[in-house]
């Protein structure tokens, strides 16, 4: 990986925690905010983006999985420089938590060796500043406290205000919230929900096929092929019938009328929801209870989750990125023959039957590719975030290769007798020609290589060591690639894998068979 000295900017953090402060001036008073501070103090503000956006600092999560733990890692790995700055609004920005946690993750901040600048009052926190002004420390914990104090109230009046919803739920049957089950609508006046008729059909045919014994593939097969419309709006409609959704469906009280309402808390930083008592007769029902208890029992849902493979890790290394070519959906792993079989990747949309190509793919060929060719490429061919970087480097690598090759034809001409003036003036030309191609190769090189790539390049870099190992699992490669990578689309057409990178729209080719040659 390529190293490169840095030298200190500043850095703008912005964080909000509700979607109307995005619809609102938040994000347009906080990032030019910044930018006037770096322009008054002379100081470059990089352009990397450090955003948590509808990210609540309340549990100090933005400290550790959002952006905030990105640049705070970008700071133990070197590649933001000590001597830098981190602009924030308020230091409320930084932390909700509890208030010597907040002062804490300051005092780390600082002690990294950078400064933290509060917009909006124009303060500085550094490790000087918090060691000989012990007003600037008070500062920081009356603040932290203020913010803390703010979000539990918030945080239990929220709570208040769901547990009246869930006793009216309970007591009147008054609807809690406009969510209801997609075969159901609630009505303009918000007092009443009421099936969809044409839907609710859908669930009650979907219950007789499986006490008639069909499995949930077949269910979902069935509707996908008969042209049943999926239930959702926009972009949460599916085109096909998944088995997941059926499950989902036999196994949700809601059929019958019944809400289960939950209860969240927070342990070791994530959310974890508790069901609460049921409340029958919220919904209209779709089905009766006794057709409810023959699929689920009378104690419950009796489906157990679906494991992947035997161990229930992950099984196959382009789990959730190997795309179909011809229609985009995704691509699963199915195993044919005897036993466990031979694995092959599939289009689901064409293993549901709703209208593509059915096409198998050996795991096999796309596994031993990525395993043996796929690390050294991935290094080689790492774009730039800003595609018209990554068109100006290709021009000046062609432009360098143009001229190295006007050069050797040059020598040849040379070596074959050529003595005339002109052929090493020509030669003379060419060689200065090259200098400069490859001085501007650099430079384009340098811009390349901000803060932004250098993160990628981590982020390579593990994806590179798990498929240099030998020995490593499926499950850690799927992991490295998967925080790299958005998709692979598995062109069997032309028998490259397209890799695609989450920072850059330019993807990048791995051959793994010939094209439709691949085995069926």
């Amino acid at each position: 990986m390529p190293k490169t000295t840095n030298s200190p900017k500043a850095y703008s953090y912005v964080r909000f925690s509700t979607p109307d402060q995005q619809r609102g001036d938040s994000l347009r008073r906080q990032t030019e905010a910044a930018s006037k501070w770096a322009a008054s103090r002379g100081v470059e503000l990089d352009n990397s983006s450090y955003q948590d956006l509808g990210i609540s600092a309340f549990r100090g999560a933005n400290a550790e999985t959002g952006m905030l733990g990105e640049f705070r890692r970008a700071v133990e790995d070197g590649i933001i420089a000590n001597g830098s700055y981190l602009l924030i609004e308020n230091l409320d920005r930084l932390s909700r938590d509890k208030p010597r946690k907040a002062v804490r993750l300051l005092e780390e901040i600082c002690e990294s060796g950078i400064t933290v600048v509060t917009l909006a009052d124009q303060k500085e926190y550094s490790v000087a500043v918090l060691d000989e002004d012990p007003m600037a420390m008070m500062w920081a914990l009356m603040t932290a406290m203020r913010a803390n104090e703010e979000s539990i109230t918030k945080s239990r009046r929220v709570r208040e205000a769901w547990g009246r919803l869930k006793t009216q739920a309970a007591t009147h049957k008054r609807p809690m919230t406009k969510r209801v089950p997609a075969w159901m609508t609630l009505s303009d006046d918000r007092s009443e929900i009421k099936l969809i008729e044409d839907r609710t059909e859908v669930v009650r045919r979907i219950f007789r096929e499986a006490i008639a014994g069909a499995g949930q593939h077949r269910i979902a097969h069935m509707l996908t092929t008969e042209g049943v419309q999926t239930f959702g709006e926009g972009k949460r409609k599916s085109s096909v019938w998944q088995r997941s959704y059926i499950k989902k469906i036999l196994s949700n009280p809601a059929v019958i009328g019944t809400l289960v309402p939950h209860s969240t808390r927070v342990v070791n930083g994530k959310r974890v929801r508790d069901p609460l008592s049921p409340v029958k007769g919220y919904y209209p029902a779709a089905i009766s209870v006794e057709v409810w208890e023959r699929i689920n029992g009378v104690g419950g849902p009796a489906v157990s989750p679906r494991m992947r493979g035997k161990t229930g890790e992950v099984s196959s290394l382009l789990a959730s990125l190997a795309t179909c070519p011809l229609c985009g959906s995704t691509m699963t792993r199915v195993n044919k023959g005897r036993g466990n079989g031979v694995p092959y990747l599939v289009c689901t949309k064409a293993k549901s039957g709703a209208g593509c190509r059915y096409r198998q793919v050996r795991v096999d060929g796309v596994e031993d590719a990525i395993r043996e060719r796929a690390s050294e490429l991935f290094v080689s061919e790492m774009p730039a975030p800003d595609e018209a970087l990554n068109i100006e480097r290709d021009k000046l690598a062609m432009q360098e290769h143009a001229t190295l090759e006007s050069i050797d034809r040059l020598l040849d001409e040379i070596e074959r007798g050529g003595t005339s003036r002109a052929l090493r003036e020509r030669l003379s030309l060419q060689e200065g020609a090259l200098v400069e191609a490859r001085a501007a190769l650099a430079k384009a090189e340098e811009r390349i290589g901000g803060d932004i790539r250098r993160s990628v390049e981590l982020r390579l870099r593990s994806v590179v060591e798990a498929l240099e190992k030998p020995d490593e699992s499926p499950a850690t490669i799927n992991q490295a690639l998967r925080q790299t990578f958005s998709k692979c689309v598995v062109n069997y057409r032309t028998g490259y894998l397209e890799f695609h990178w989450r920072h850059s729209e330019r993807p990048t080719e791995l051959v793994f068979g010939w094209p439709e040659e691949l085995d069926d």
